[in-house]
């Protein structure tokens, strides 16, 4: 269960934008064959690639480094912020999770030289996934999704809204802690997503409302809300969260002592899973497997399960991975305090500079009155 959740938050990075259906993908597709400006290429690059991330990693990646590749060919600032947020997005998917942070911090610096806020929230909420479901450091993830949440509020955009109340649910869901505070965000994120019509972000908030429930021990209410999200799912052909609730629904069975429904349940999970490249899934897949043929006395096949499910967590959270984050982190936050050491230099050199003149005005008029004096003084002896 390590894992289950890894991905279905990433999921919600795409609430920003309505349902996307194949029909626009297309629409988008026959666009860049035509002769457009390379902004609005740019433009629809992202957007394919945000449409193809639920179900078609490989392409979705491509289009995003050509975006990236395009924007900054071209200095198209805001494009290329988007393009990291997109590269970004697919690493963490794909269980990179060097890489993810890398892009997703320079789309925060970026966005931030820019004084973008839509895309500054955007990025927080990025890292705030990737530290939750990727690395597990809760504490600084809730830091990132509280800022983005902030952002949001100020804009009052009801998809954003419900996309960050979705995430910072499963911050606490994840942690297993303040379950009470995780249920109430689920729960505005369902009412928003509802309000909206927004099948996509209503099949993740069941999803979440599903985990919240079964870390609660409430097997049955979590295999109901587990089971709404998979409905919603397909309506939508997102087969990333279909893979997600047939994990957790697998360990819904398993704790159920349906052992055989659930060694089902997690086969079908990783015969997708594998499809769409995701080694965060399959790694759960594994554990999930191991436990059930322990649990029916083929213990070969469940140490031979758990093997793989190590050495895949192992690769997921090396030594090198964990350094390479760190690195990217310090450097951010050494950027950051140049750029304020730069901002305080720029205002005391602009504070001297203004005292500076204030001073040679104050010899000027001081001069001036001298001379005024003088010139009364010569006149009276004259007169």
């Amino acid at each position: 269960m390590s894992r289950v959740v890894f991905f279905i938050v990433s999921c919600i990075i795409m609430a920003g934008v309505a349902n996307a259906q194949p029909s626009r993908a297309q629409l988008l597709e026959e666009k860049l064959k035509s002769v457009i400006p390379d902004t609005a290429r740019v433009n629809q690059l992202n957007d394919l690639s945000l449409i193809y991330l639920s179900n078609n990693p490989v392409q979705a990646l491509q289009l995003a480094n050509q975006a990236l590749a395009l924007s900054r060919k071209i200095n198209f600032t805001k494009g290329e912020i988007i393009a990291l947020a997109r590269v970004g997005e697919n690493e963490f998917r794909k269980s990179n999770h060097a890489k993810a942070v890398a892009a997703a911090t320079e789309s925060l610096k970026l966005a931030e030289s820019q004084k973008d806020s839509t895309n500054i929230a955007s990025a927080y909420r990025l890292l705030g996934i990737i530290y939750t479901m990727g690395l597990k450091e809760y504490g600084l993830a809730l830091q990132y999704q509280l800022q983005a949440l902030a952002i949001f509020k100020r804009f009052n955009n009801p998809r954003t809204l419900a996309a960050a109340y979705g995430n910072i649910s499963w911050i606490y869901a994840s942690s297993g802690k303040n379950l009470i505070e995780a249920k109430k965000m689920a729960q505005l994120g369902l009412h928003l997503a509802d309000s909206l019509h927004d099948i996509r972000l209503v099949s993740y908030n069941y999803n979440s409302i599903g985990l919240i429930y079964f870390k609660e021990g409430k097997l049955d209410s979590a295999l109901l809300y587990i089971d709404k999200s998979v409905k919603k799912g397909k309506e939508i052909d997102d087969k990333s969260v279909i893979v997600y609730n047939r994990i957790i629904k697998g360990n819904i069975l398993y704790q159920q002592h349906k052992v055989n429904d659930a060694i089902d349940e997690f086969e079908q999970a990783d015969r997708e899973a594998k499809k769409l490249s995701m080694v965060g899934m399959i790694t759960d897949v594994a554990s999930g497997l191991s436990q059930c043929y322990a649990a029916k006395g083929d213990f070969k096949k469940a140490y031979q399960l758990h093997v793989v499910a190590v050495e895949l967590k192992d690769s997921l959270l090396s030594w090198d991975t964990s350094q390479k984050i760190l690195l990217i982190k310090e450097k951010f936050e050494q950027d950051k305090q140049y750029a304020k050491i730069a901002l305080l230099e720029e205002e005391n050199a602009h504070t001297n500079r203004e005292k500076f003149i204030f001073a040679g005005l104050t010899i000027v008029l001081l001069a001036s009155l001298i001379s005024v004096v003088v010139l009364v003084l010569l006149n009276g002896r004259q007169r």
